[in-house]
């Protein structure tokens, strides 16, 4: 990911941004082998990229997309960091991408959701979101 010099930039930037900032996430293409080094630089979480798996989840061929986003978010959390997720999930794809990978803590879906939203109303879409997110036992938090 980093070469010796960029990499102890980062890591300095990092820990002087601890307590400053909300926290520190990179976001990470699940076939490369750079969670560790994510961890070593001090990171509070990753964002598994999830974009192969959303393009081949609508080839119906996915399994291998998505075997890898769903080891990175283990890797990531024996590592002890928080896993997110995103790059092109919807109503469609986001159910197996959950199950497969229960330590994702947190989705990106915002672009989808207002597509949806333009299509079928807010109120349809955000419903419809939190039903796939419910039915797969993730906890919802209401951010008051």
């Amino acid at each position: 990911m980093f070469n010796e010099v960029e990499r102890q930039i980062v890591k300095d930037f990092i820990a002087s941004s601890k307590g400053k900032v909300g926290r520190v996430s990179v976001f990470l293409d699940p076939y490369e082998d750079c969670v560790a080094e994510a961890a070593e630089i001090g990171v509070d979480r990753i964002e598994v990229y999830t974009g192969a798996f959303a393009r081949d989840f609508t080839r119906q061929n996915f399994q291998e997309a998505l075997e890898a986003c769903a080891q990175l978010a283990s890797r990531a959390k024996s590592l002890g960091l928080g896993v997110n997720a995103g790059h092109d999930l919807n109503r469609a794809n986001l159910g197996a991408l959950l199950k497969a990978a229960p330590e994702i803590g947190e989705v990106s879906i915002g672009h989808e959701l207002i597509a949806d939203a333009l299509l079928e109303g807010f109120s349809v879409a955000v419903s419809s979101y939190v039903e796939v997110l419910r039915s797969n036992d993730v906890r919802l938090d209401t951010h008051k």
